[in-house]
């Protein structure tokens, strides 16, 4: 038995771009856990993070055929991660990706954004992926180095961090993100839904 599943994307577009705000993409759970099914898509967005980038750079950056970095970049592309530029380089669309669950009742529909799953993107830092439970940081060999990072990531986006772990912080990062800096630009915009085929 095959079962459709609608795949969507949500754009917001901001009224009043304010200075230092990140640029927010919001996408559906499925297509966030989808996305990483594969390592190299995880490589493909962390070489992103740094800059633009032809697909033959990639391929040979990553050490795979044009073929396998044209279908990994083609998902990411349908899925909402990445665009092309005038060049026709890859980019990453946004700074900060949320990701989004929807529940339905009998006479409403909520969107819930989810605040233990999404990803940063830096220039300076990479691609970090937050995932519920994924990393537990007790006895990890680079936890302070970890660390260093989180709070460079949370001097850059404005967070005032509680946490001392690096799992901890980066969570706090992306609840804080999504609570004052979304909110606030998700009040004064539209949202777009854009499919997925």
């Amino acid at each position: 038995m095959t079962r459709s599943i609608i795949k969507a994307s949500l754009a917001f577009q901001d009224l009043k771009a304010v200075k230092r705000t990140p640029r927010f993409r919001l996408l559906s759970e499925y297509i966030f856990d989808s996305t990483f099914r594969s390592d190299y898509r995880f490589k493909i967005l962390n070489a992103l993070a740094e800059r633009s980038l032809h697909a033959s750079n990639l391929a040979s950056q990553l050490g795979i055929s044009r073929t396998a970095i044209y279908r990994h970049l083609n998902i990411l592309e349908k899925y909402g991660w990445i665009d092309r530029d005038e060049e026709n380089k890859y980019t990453l669309i946004a700074d900060v990706f949320l990701v989004f669950r929807i529940t339905s009742g009998k006479k409403s529909m909520n969107i819930e954004i989810l605040t233990d799953k999404g990803a940063f993107a830096s220039k300076r830092l990479g691609f970090v992926i937050i995932k519920p439970n994924a990393h537990l940081c007790g006895g990890c060999d680079v936890a302070s180095d970890c660390l260093k990072i989180v709070k460079s990531m949370a001097r850059y986006f404005n967070v005032k961090l509680r946490s001392e772990t690096p799992a901890k912080a980066f969570i706090e990062i992306l609840a804080t993100l999504a609570s004052r800096d979304f909110t606030k630009i998700a009040r004064k915009s539209y949202m777009v839904l854009m499919g997925a085929e």
